[in-house]
């Protein structure tokens, strides 16, 4: 799989199989921007349902004496209040520009954490003076200031020098992933029913894919002979991360019904791809809305009478969130 194919353009007939896209071959700290496309394989469908919706279920009669059920269906609670945030610090910031500039939402300067994916990816895919190239196969290179910065495992005793290699290739992948938050909240959010990929598609395709070039450049660094044993090791390590659930992470509840995610998945999964015609709401994350819908929501509430509105910034954020999920209708 080659990490520089970048499709002119993602259309529902290509779904048949799986990609690896590099969004952004800049010269930017975080160059591997991948996105994974899901199979075309079909999915039973999510019984879930609400009731009051359209097509909603009846809610069931409880028993006398018999304590309603308070276990949660999968929901947007925390989707929603990031992007809030994000919609509070967008609109400070076009309040002193020009309403039709909408492009600086997507294009502000890179932070250590951004990325631009699921993944927060923290290697270059493009050589420079200072960068040291991984593997052979794959173009993934890494800062040389940040190789020299991990575990010593060439001047260590004999009996210690597996262990270090196992932690030498651990804090490698972890920062190539964006950090050890990013791969727990990654692989939490691939469980909280709105996200477009699955574990198992962001394991076989990003995980495996970087975990190969750290280990041939340890066989390479070190001449190790068989790695097999170091990426059992890490992988059992990173277990735990890759196996947290989306009710795990910490979020602000909010209060009153929650949309059901059967009704906000396909419109999410449209959103969560870069287009011509489409803006990206924030580094780190994948939101794409249409830019020329971004640009009447920003115009309305910087130029129309909703600038003089003391809770502008939370209706801005709502709206931004409902054309995100297919307009107010949904």
């Amino acid at each position: 799989m080659d990490l520089q194919t970048v499709p002119d353009h993602l259309d529902n007939e290509c779904e048949n199989r799986y990609r690896v896209r590099e969004l952004d071959v800049a010269e930017v700290p975080l160059l591997c921007n991948l996105q994974v496309v899901r199979s075309g394989r079909k999915r039973k469908p999510v019984k879930h349902r609400s009731a009051g919706f359209p097509g909603g279920a009846k809610a069931k009669k409880r028993k006398v004496g018999e304590k309603p059920c308070t276990k949660e269906a999968p929901d947007m609670v925390g989707t929603l209040s990031t992007i809030l945030d994000i919609a509070k610090d967008a609109i400070a910031e076009v309040s002193t520009e020009s309403p039709h500039s909408v492009r600086r939402l997507s294009t502000g300067p890179a932070h250590p954490h951004s990325g631009g994916t699921i993944m927060s990816s923290q290697y270059w895919t493009t050589c420079a003076p200072n960068r040291e190239r991984l593997n052979s196969d794959k173009p993934i290179f890494v800062d040389a200031e940040f190789i020299n910065g991990l575990p010593d495992v060439v001047n260590v005793a004999e009996a210690l020098c597996c262990d270090e290699t196992i932690r030498y290739g651990r804090v490698l992948l972890e920062h190539l992933l964006g950090g050890s938050g990013a791969v727990r909240r990654s692989f939490a959010y691939c469980s909280s029913g709105t996200c477009p990929i699955t574990k198992e598609e962001l394991t076989k395709h990003v995980i495996n894919q970087v975990l190969q070039a750290v280990l041939e450049h340890i066989q390479r660094l070190f001449g190790t002979g068989r790695t097999e044993d170091v990426r059992d090791t890490i992988l059992s390590i990173l277990q735990p991360k890759m196996t947290a659930s989306y009710a795990e992470l910490p979020t602000v509840l909010a209060v009153g019904r929650v949309p059901s995610h059967t009704f906000l998945r396909p419109h999410l999964k449209h959103n969560s791809y870069p287009d011509p015609k489409k803006t990206q709401l924030a580094h780190g994350f994948d939101f794409h809305v249409n830019t020329r819908k971004l640009q009447e929501i920003v115009r309305r509430y910087t130029e129309g009478e909703q600038k003089h509105l003391k809770n502008r910034n939370g209706n801005f954020g709502m709206d931004v969130v409902a054309e995100l999920v297919g307009d107010l209708d949904v």
